[in-house]
């Protein structure tokens, strides 16, 4: 689901458990709806390899995988800030990834044990997600689901807050954003799925504004005024001073880069230069210039 933002969750953890997740339960509806191997595991035996861990999970609940008896889970968390250990005599739910003919859980798999506090609201949530229809209504958010797709009002709650603050709100229709969705700094108005308009506030203050009108995409200034325009009918577009007079404008290929001729502008009107780019060196994304090396 495309968003403007992702809230990343650590789950709260036990002295002993050294497990770690980047996402909350809410962002993974449709990865748990999809993954054939989420599952409930109990540890009954680790190994330490080279650079790694083998835990041997014995299967309490096999959820929406095929598992039975015992599976083997590699902890292989190379180049990443965060290692995952389990603990043998406990229970997670696990929702491990297939490497090479291999189960490894890694850092952004989602993963949670039974000392935890959310463990037994994850699992019930777990278990209504592989329903067609159901209503939730809990401390991650609220939402209803019709025939196996997200319909209505969807809400998200700041993560461990019992005040059951608001941290987005939004509506779908068969599982696609619609209408105006609001979250705190910032303001999303969908179409079918589509993003139109997108503002980012701080305080009352608009920092940024972006729409989509007639294929085209404009970012505004924080005053409102048009900052850059790139149209995807013909692949061109124009960047503009705050005076309001062309700053620069040119062409982008199909893949986003810029290509071809660029010309440059002074305040005044005049032509600053030129410059020919033919090795998609420049990449145009989301009307930000981005430098590639």
């Amino acid at each position: 689901m495309n968003r403007l933002f992702l809230l990343l969750f650590l789950y709260s953890i036990s002295e002993k458990t050294y497990s770690c997740s980047c996402r909350g339960i809410d962002d993974y509806y449709h990865f748990f709806k999809c993954n054939t191997y989420s599952f409930v595991g109990k540890v009954t035996d680790s190994k330490k390899e080279k650079d790694h861990y083998v835990y041997t999970f014995e299967v309490v609940d096999k959820l929406r995988s095929s598992f039975k008896g015992k599976v083997l889970i590699n902890n292989k968390t190379k180049g990443v800030a965060c290692d995952i250990y389990f603990n043998v005599g406990e229970k997670y739910i696990l929702n491990p990834t297939k490497i090479n003919g291999e189960y490894n859980i890694q850092r952004c798999d989602y993963n949670v044990g039974e000392t935890e506090t959310n463990f037994e609201e994850d699992l019930r949530l777990i278990k209504l997600f592989s329903k067609k229809d159901f209503e939730v209504d809990c401390s991650y958010f609220k939402c209803t689901v019709k025939n196996g797709k997200r319909n209505g009002k969807w809400i998200r709650y700041y993560s461990n807050d019992s005040l059951k603050q608001k941290a987005e709100e939004g509506n779908f229709i068969n599982d696609l954003e619609d209408g105006k969705w609001k979250a705190e700094g910032y303001e999303t108005i969908y179409k079918n799925g589509k993003l139109l308009r997108s503002i980012q506030y701080i305080g009352d203050s608009i920092q940024y504004k972006m729409e989509e009108i007639n294929g085209k995409h404009i970012r505004y200034y924080p005053d409102g005024k048009i900052h850059k325009v790139l149209n995807y009918r013909d692949n061109s577009y124009t960047a503009y001073f705050e005076t309001g007079k062309i700053k620069e404008r040119g062409k982008f290929n199909k893949n986003g880069y810029l290509y071809g001729q660029i010309l440059y502008y002074n305040n005044d009107g005049s032509l600053k230069n030129k410059e020919d780019i033919y090795n998609e060196k420049f990449y145009l994304a989301n009307d930000r210039l981005m430098y590639e090396d």
